[in-house]
């Protein structure tokens, strides 16, 4: 009993965080798609059950993320050090680990990573006007060209090129 609610509930904050008026710019619809299938898991699996106050938590760690997320993706020219990041939004290095990975499985850089990476393949695929690769790996953060296009070419089968080609 309630599990329909719950859910309904948690769905519909999902997709008031991707069009409302405070949504992200960068949203994507894999990242929308991974949040529904998140809560469509924690429902099957039994995770729907779990005491108040662990819904609370996952709800906090899931409110950092987001947090963590809007700021990366509104200073794509620096990739933030943890230091600066722990400072912003108020939590200690532990927290910010715990919370990022408890939310997305990967350690907060490698998260903040592939959120920039995802950024440079939506500019190459579907940016208005061609720019040079290293222009736009450049705009968010990447400045050693080799490391990117390795970086790249293991999150997304493919290197940066032939996603520009795509375009």
């Amino acid at each position: 009993p309630g599990h329909k609610e719950a859910l309904c509930a948690t769905l519909a904050g999902i997709l008031a965080d991707a069009e409302g008026p405070a949504a992200s710019p960068g949203y994507t619809a894999e990242e929308l798609q991974l949040r529904i299938f998140d809560a469509l898991a924690a429902m099957l699996t039994g995770q729907h059950s779990q005491p108040a106050a662990a819904s609370r938590t996952r709800l906090q760690h899931q409110q950092l993320v987001d947090k963590l997320r809007r700021f990366v993706l509104d200073h794509p020219e620096q990739p933030p050090a943890i230091p600066d990041l722990c400072a912003h939004l108020h939590v200690s290095r532990r927290a910010l680990q715990n919370c990022v990975e408890d939310i997305t499985g990967l350690p907060p850089l490698a998260y903040m990573r592939s959120l920039r990476l995802n950024e440079v393949r939506r500019e190459l695929r579907y940016g208005e006007g061609r720019r040079p690769i290293s222009s736009v790996a450049y705009d968010w953060g990447f400045t050693h060209m080799s490391q990117f296009a390795r970086d790249y070419k293991r999150m997304f089968g493919e290197l940066p090129s032939e996603s520009a080609r795509q375009g």
